[in-house]
């Protein structure tokens, strides 16, 4: 089970908080704006992120085995 909800995510990155270390395997945040938001060393598994923006987002050593990242923008 994952750490946080899609909305707790987005409400913490709104917030300015940092996700590193989270489990977010299985959490759907497609279409989600995550610019530069801080996801070192989380756990993805299995995410459904379908044209999330993660433009500048640090993804250091995070887990997206089996994430679904049709669309996403990882520049």
């Amino acid at each position: 089970m994952p750490d946080f909800t899609a909305e707790q995510v987005v409400a913490k990155l709104k917030a300015g908080e940092k996700l590193d270390r989270a489990d977010l395997r299985g959490v759907v945040l497609s279409k989600a704006q995550l610019s530069g938001a801080s996801f070192r060393r989380c756990d993805f598994e299995g995410a459904n992120l379908e044209g999330a923006v993660l433009s500048k987002a640090n993804l250091k050593n995070a887990s997206l085995k089996e994430a679904y990242l049709a669309g996403a923008d990882l520049s």
